[in-house]
């Protein structure tokens, strides 16, 4: 790429594109996920596992207390960019998938949160625009 892109969000883009799914890096999905994700959120999700965690495990990861890391982990999961999920008294979290995943949750959420316009374009560019994403998720050839 040659545009100048923070490093926390190249290696919050590297650990998405570990998913099944795949994030193919690009321009459009570096202004996606700094849309949704501050600085530090992006360095938190790009350490945490691509699956199903306890929040003693991301606090483990993060070399944070357990409050500390909950605070965080609560605060992406209420802005749609994880899964919380309680099994018992377990608390558990997970990275959902970009497409079919945080992608949507953003959309979907009835407040202002994230601006829905900006989005949408940059996701129709993405879709669109960049085709990695398309080659990667239905597993085409480029």
């Amino acid at each position: 790429m040659g545009h100048l892109t923070p490093r926390t969000y190249h290696s919050l883009q590297r650990r998405l594109d570990q998913a099944p799914q795949g994030a193919p890096a690009s321009e459009t999905l570096s202004r996606i996920l700094e849309v949704f994700f501050t600085e530090e959120e992006a360095q938190v999700v790009s350490l945490l596992p691509l699956d199903i965690f306890t929040l003693d495990q991301a606090a483990r990861l993060l070399r944070k207390s357990n409050t500390e890391t909950k605070t965080v982990l609560d605060t992406l999961a209420d802005k749609g960019l994880l899964v919380d999920l309680a099994a018992g008294s377990t608390q558990a979290y997970g990275t959902p998938f970009t497409f079919a995943g945080f992608f949507e949750f953003s959309l979907m959420r009835l407040d202002e949160r994230f601006d829905k316009r900006l989005l949408s374009e940059l996701y129709y560019q993405y879709f669109n625009g960049d085709d990695a994403f398309v080659r990667t998720i239905f597993n085409l050839e480029p």
